[in-house]
């Protein structure tokens, strides 16, 4: 994955994949997404986690 704030690459493997309720994380008046789209919830653990310690929490990420 690449953290998009910084541009660094990581590596790590999926946990687990979960969609989220229609109105669920909801955490701005204006969110970036419609209604009728569907929201997922993805945990991925990095193998390192030394570089991923200064990760923000709920960064933005590429999954490549």
């Amino acid at each position: 994955m690449q953290v998009v704030y910084n541009k660094e690459s990581l590596t790590g493997n999926i946990v687990y994949i979960k969609q989220l309720t229609k109105y669920a994380d909801i955490t701005t008046a204006y969110p970036d997404y419609q209604l009728q789209d569907a929201i997922y919830e993805i945990k991925v653990k990095p193998k390192d986690m030394n570089k991923a310690k200064s990760i923000l929490v709920n960064a933005n990420v590429i999954l490549k």
